[in-house]
């Protein structure tokens, strides 16, 4: 089981309930995960997995890719959503951030300018 901080870059729907979700992590860099069962009206950690979410986030080691088991919220970002301008910047920021880190690789001056600019 792994643990570290992290924000949301990037989700894609899969099946009727999963989700493949991109998160920039403080420990482990971009890391690609599974979230089972997320889209579930009782999910439990739906709310804690959204785009561009601050989480704390707990993984296991799956077959292919780590697999999302817990988290926890630290902040939303709500005044994102409330300005469209705000929320574009966010989508470019987190689109060229997803293309440039091509795995894996702890980077903290990244990470910080990365929680900087959604605050």
């Amino acid at each position: 089981m792994h643990q570290t901080l992290g924000v949301v870059i990037k989700k894609h729907d899969i099946g009727e309930a999963d989700r493949f979700l991109t998160i920039f992590t403080r420990d482990f860099g971009k890391i690609e995960t599974t979230a089972r069962g997320i889209r579930k009206i009782e999910a439990k950690l739906l709310g804690h997995s959204e785009l561009f979410c601050y989480s704390h986030f707990m993984f296991s080691d799956g077959r292919t890719r780590p697999v999302l088991t817990g988290a926890l919220a630290i902040e939303n970002f709500s005044s994102l959503r409330s300005n469209l301008e705000k929320l574009a910047a966010a989508f470019q920021m987190t689109e060229i951030l997803n293309d440039s880190i091509a795995g894996p690789r702890k980077d903290l001056s990244v990470w910080n300018l990365t929680l900087s600019t959604l605050k």
